[in-house]
């Protein structure tokens, strides 16, 4: 993760605290837009449990927002195996995750009438076997995967459905088709 981008308006404290944290061996002001400034981080050895699992992985950071309580992540990788070892190895750590979303350029954009989430969720429940006879992985295995509540996962799979009935079982009056 040696390139970020900082909003110009936090540059003078995320620089300060970059310039004194310890897990920082050098920074470097790249370039300066008009309202970001983009900086060339090297980390030491001494790097925290994250950052050390995302050059281990070889993780892009696609995107990075945070305060000193909460951080969100856009992070991209190579394929599935990468997206599982990442999730172990951050559980190994204690590092709570709550995905919020997951995006394959190999699978078509129009959701339809499910919302992200919702079409993640039922993605991945298919692709681990889910909806076989018999189940390949339980609700709660599924739940964990996506690192969300057993509670979240049945809202989700229920709120999915019901949509996708709705859309394609019962027309825009209600009655089946």
């Amino acid at each position: 993760m040696p390139l970020f981008w900082v909003m110009s308006e936090h540059e003078r404290s995320v620089k300060e605290t970059l310039r004194t944290d310890p897990l920082v061996e050098q920074i470097d002001q790249l370039t300066h837009a008009s309202d970001r400034v983009l900086y060339a981080v090297s980390w030491s050895p001494d790097v925290d449990a994250l950052v050390t699992i995302l050059l281990d992985l070889e993780i892009d950071v696609m995107r990075a927002e945070g305060t000193a309580e909460f951080w969100e992540f856009r992070l991209q990788f190579m394929n599935r195996e990468t997206l599982t070892q990442f999730r172990h190895r951050c559980a190994d750590e204690a590092i709570e995750l709550d995905l919020l979303g997951l995006y394959n350029p190999m699978m078509p954009a129009e959701k339809g009438p499910l919302s992200s989430e919702q079409y993640d969720v039922l993605a991945m429940a298919y692709g681990n076997g889910y909806w076989d006879v018999p189940r390949r992985i339980t609700q709660n295995e599924l739940a964990e995967l996506i690192g969300i509540s057993e509670t979240t996962i049945s809202k989700r799979l229920r709120t999915a459905i019901r949509r996708l009935v709705e859309k394609h079982v019962y027309g825009p009056a209600g009655e089946p088709f």
